[in-house]
C-alpha cells in the first residue's frame, strides 16, 4: 500500500491507525452478512495541493 501511495503523492509521512495498527482487525464471514475492517490511513504531504508538483 505504501508503494501505491508514494507512486501517486509526494508523501512526507503515511500513518496507519484504526484497528489494523494494533492488529485488532476483523474478518467475519457469515451466511447472511460479511464484516471486514477497513484501512484507516493518514497521508501527510509537504504541499496542500499535490497536483502542483513536478515529476
Amino acid at each position: 500500500m505504501t508503494k501505491i501511495v508514494l507512486d501517486k503523492v509526494p508523501a512526507e509521512m503515511i500513518i496507519l491507525f484504526g484497528s489494523y495498527a494494533p492488529g485488532d482487525w476483523v474478518e467475519d464471514y457469515q451466511k447472511k452478512y460479511e464484516y471486514v475492517s477497513d484501512f484507516d490511513i493518514l497521508i501527510v504531504t509537504k504541499y496542500r495541493d499535490t497536483s502542483l508538483r513536478t515529476v
